[in-house]
């Protein structure tokens, strides 16, 4: 469940960060609309709000948090990593990341 957990945090901080002009325009090679933003933003903090109560659920209360917040800095330097050195491959570690949750 963790992974699932860590899938979803992931997912969410890119969703997110793809809600910003300028990382929608360094993916996509176009600004995103309004209503795209809004939708993103929404996804983006349901998803890390899934990953957060996942990540409780898997462990202790106190525990669960300490591990939300760790996995947001980890799934952020993923997401900022992969935008800087190849931005078309952001969805290839949430797909790992689903299949090995999935096993």
């Amino acid at each position: 469940m963790i992974w699932l957990s860590f899938a979803c945090c992931y997912l969410g901080l890119a969703a997110a960060g793809l809600a910003m002009n300028l990382h929608h325009r360094r993916v996509f090679q176009r600004a995103p609309s309004e209503r795209a933003k809004r939708a993103l933003n929404a996804i983006g903090a349901v998803l890390l709000l899934t990953s957060a109560m996942l990540s409780i659920h898997a462990t202790s209360g106190a525990v669960g948090l300490v591990t939300t917040v760790a996995m947001t800095a980890i799934s952020g330097l993923f997401f900022s990593g992969l935008l800087a050195l190849a931005p078309r491959w952001i969805g290839v570690p949430a797909l790992l990341l689903v299949l090995v949750s999935l096993t």
